[in-house]
């Protein structure tokens, strides 16, 4: 997979769970988003071990928490905007 654009990314809405490269829907989570965001390759993330070796266990494992926990529905993608 190709290195995704801060563009693509602003396009993205946060989904609770892993997923696949967003598709059709936009959907990632946070850890995602936060992954291409450091400038590395998408990755489906299950669990704080799928995280690169940089990133802290302890904030990827609150920005799941976090992220699982927000409501769906609009809004929600607007984390993107802020």
């Amino acid at each position: 997979m190709d290195r995704v654009s801060s563009a693509d990314i602003s396009n993205w809405k946060l989904l609770k769970g892993a997923h696949d490269f967003p598709g059709a829907d936009g959907g990632t989570c946070l850890n995602e988003a936060a992954v291409v965001a450091a400038g590395y390759r998408y990755r489906s993330v299950c669990c704080i071990l799928d995280m690169p070796a940089c990133f802290s266990h302890v904030i990827a494992h609150y920005a799941m928490i976090l992220n699982d926990a927000m409501p769906s529905g609009p809004g929600k993608e607007s984390w993107f905007h802020t």
